[in-house]
């Protein structure tokens, strides 16, 4: 499914217009209908529903909506935040076709404190039509009080297109509406997937209008869902040569635990021979500990270079530690490797500290930090990188020419400025060892012969619905990295 930024979406909308002639008003009637059908078949036919409505166009939505369900025979009122005079002509109109019908319309003064006296309660179904995705900074502290009010009070509430309060492109918030669910118009956009935005959204529907299939082939972005979500191809006549020969650069005294799990994830997902690189002090703990895993002691940096050619892939890092046989071995790869290359946790330490070696690298690099490890990479606050996410991290991406998993509750994978997002999973997997669990499933594709732009986000994905599918049978709190090796592709 394809997601589309503020602009994309404002684009395709005139470009509907102009292209084939359909009016504003028209794609503004079809938007408020499909939400109003949706909220009607979600509530009980005694409900009190409050539109709440901006003057902008998501506000002349709204007033679609209310008089909808008004000739549905529901009990409507509407609130009106702004002067719909200065509205778009096909808002007016529509708040004049509301008035028509003697739909209540009240303007509501945010300076009373005391919002008791509306008659809101559990009963009341919200629909709220404030500002839409072209929303930016914070609510004032009047209007952040009202939707408090209206967060704690209230029944369902129904944002159209997007939650008052959230940002489009960012899911950026200081307070925003908490809908149950979001109707998001024609496809979903970043600040539904983003941040807050995501947690506030609710369940989202999508509420098609008329644009053209064909234009949202041209956007850069998309949500990877069952239907799209792209595994390695497996036949009846391969053998394991046809399923890679990657290569795993990790471990270190005490965090050998990283390499294992690395290790034993990149089995659990198909791929054909698998060889660790260690530290030969550790030989003795992953001889025993890794049955189906060839293990390999290095004594020097330098003595990866007499395997490089033999991996088909290599991940590099997961508790490989920053000493100076890990900060060496890390150059000495980077500047002698030349194919797919997964870096991961110490790895993506030692670069922060040391961002000239992937200068001349030419290797294919994949990086895959958390918010920190990215903050650390980028040398932003994580405050900045929240704050534009998607920004960040395509102008990281180009800078060093590298792709990332920017990994979060929701993901996000940048590759040749085109994204991923992957909004599988669950509390569980906010444990240590989870990313390195997640670098061997990557590595493991990688080497099944999975371009990256798959590989990377079916990776994340199956992950998540991993741990999805282990809370049915455990709180996701009792889950650890070993539960979602044993039931990767347990179906």
């Amino acid at each position: 499914m394809k997601v589309l930024s503020v602009e994309e979406m404002k684009k395709y909308d005139q470009k509907t217009m102009t292209e084939f002639g359909i009016p504003s008003r028209i794609l503004m009637e079809t938007a408020g209908n499909g939400c109003a059908d949706f909220i009607k078949s979600k509530i009980s036919r005694d409900s009190d529903v409050l539109v709440i409505c901006g003057s902008g166009n998501n506000g002349g939505d709204g007033f679609v909506i209310a008089r909808r369900l008004f000739n549905y025979g529901f009990k409507v009122k509407i609130f009106l935040f702004g002067n719909p005079e200065k509205s778009s002509p096909e808002t007016k109109i529509n708040y004049e076709l509301a008035r028509k019908l003697n739909i209540p319309v009240q303007s509501l003064d945010l300076s009373e404190k005391d919002f008791t006296e509306l008659n809101i309660n559990k009963n009341t179904v919200i629909v709220e039509a404030l500002f839409g995705i072209g929303f930016k900074g914070n609510l004032s502290p009047e209007l952040s009080d009202f939707v408090t009010f209206i967060n704690e009070k209230s029944g369902k509430v129904f944002a159209v297109d997007i939650a008052g309060g959230i940002e489009g492109n960012t899911g950026k918030t200081e307070n925003s509406f908490r809908a149950d669910y979001t109707l998001a118009i024609a496809k979903p956009k970043y600040g539904h997937l983003l941040g807050k935005g995501f947690i506030n959204s609710g369940k989202l529907e999508i509420v098609k209008i008329g644009i053209p299939k064909s234009y949202f082939e041209e956007a850069d972005a998309r949500l990877i869902t069952e239907k799209n979500v792209k595994f390695p191809e497996r036949r009846r006549e391969f053998n394991k040569g046809n399923y890679g020969k990657p290569g795993i650069i990790a471990g270190s005294r005490g965090l050998t635990g990283a390499a294992i799990m690395a290790s034993r994830a990149a089995l659990r997902s198909g791929a054909g021979l698998i060889t660790l690189f260690h530290p030969e002090n550790l030989a003795d703990i992953f001889e025993t500990s890794l049955t189906e895993v060839m293990t390999k002691p290095l004594k020097n940096a330098k003595g990866i270079l007499n395997y490089l050619k033999s991996c088909s892939v290599i991940l590099l890092g997961p508790g490989l530690g920053q000493s100076d046989f890990a900060v060496k071995t890390v150059k000495c790869v980077l500047e002698n490797y030349s194919g797919k290359l997964v870096i991961d946790a110490d790895g993506l330490n030692i670069l922060s500290e040391n961002p000239e070696f992937m200068t001349s690298s030419s290797a294919e690099i994949i990086l895959t930090p958390h918010l920190g490890e990215f903050a650390r990479l980028s040398g932003n606050t994580i405050e900045e990188i929240t704050a534009d996410p998607i920004g960040k991290l395509k102008e990281y991406c180009r800078k060093r020419r590298v792709s990332v998993l920017l990994k979060n509750f929701t993901s996000v994978f940048c590759r040749n400025n085109k994204l991923s997002f992957i909004t599988s999973g669950n509390d569980g997997l906010a444990t240590g060892g989870s990313g390195d669990v997640l670098s061997g499933i990557i590595t493991s594709f990688l080497a099944q012969n999975l371009d990256p732009e798959n590989a990377v986000p079916a990776a994340a994905f199956l992950l998540g619905k991993t741990a999805e599918k282990a809370s049915r049978k455990r709180e996701p709190r009792s889950i650890v990295p070993t539960d979602i090796i044993n039931s990767l592709f347990v179906f």
